[in-house]
């Protein structure tokens, strides 16, 4: 919720991100949590933590269902 807030809390949407895949590595929101880390941490300014977060997706997950992986792959090239 805090990325559709106006502004965007990015600091706290990364927060709520991390302690996702720190607290429930297994859930499967990781992958989705995984890419929104990702586009957040791109609009934070740091787009190397951000490609990196967008990679692990792609790697991870890349050759399974997840959208995460496919939204990773169309953000990654529209963006870098």
């Amino acid at each position: 919720l805090y990325l559709v807030t106006s502004p965007p809390q990015l600091e706290s949407a990364r927060q709520s991100f991390m302690l996702l895949l720190t607290e429930y590595p297994d859930n499967n929101k990781v992958p989705d949590a995984m890419y929104k880390l990702g586009k957040v941490y791109y609009q934070k300014g740091n787009r190397s933590k951000g490609r990196e977060y967008l990679d692990r997706v792609i790697a991870e997950y890349g050759n399974t269902n997840s959208s995460a992986a496919q939204l990773s792959r169309q953000f990654i090239a529209e963006n870098y």
